[in-house]
């Protein structure tokens, strides 16, 4: 899936807040950038370990 997930900005130790997705299926965060998550309502997104569990392997964008 290509929809992503509410952005959550979690702080590092050096304080700097690093946007976040979370996975709707296994529920872990992970790190993204704000390019790779649309502004507006949240949205259903797999991790990559999900997503081939459960669609397949993520096919490569085809230009």
């Amino acid at each position: 899936m290509t929809a992503a997930a509410p952005i959550d900005p979690i702080e590092s130790a050096t304080g700097q807040s690093t946007p976040t997705r979370r996975c709707w299926r296994c529920l872990q965060t992970f790190a993204c950038t704000e390019d790779d998550v649309p502004p507006g309502h949240a949205e259903w997104w797999l991790c990559e370990a999900c997503h081939t569990s459960l669609i397949g392997p993520i096919q490569p964008s085809r230009r």
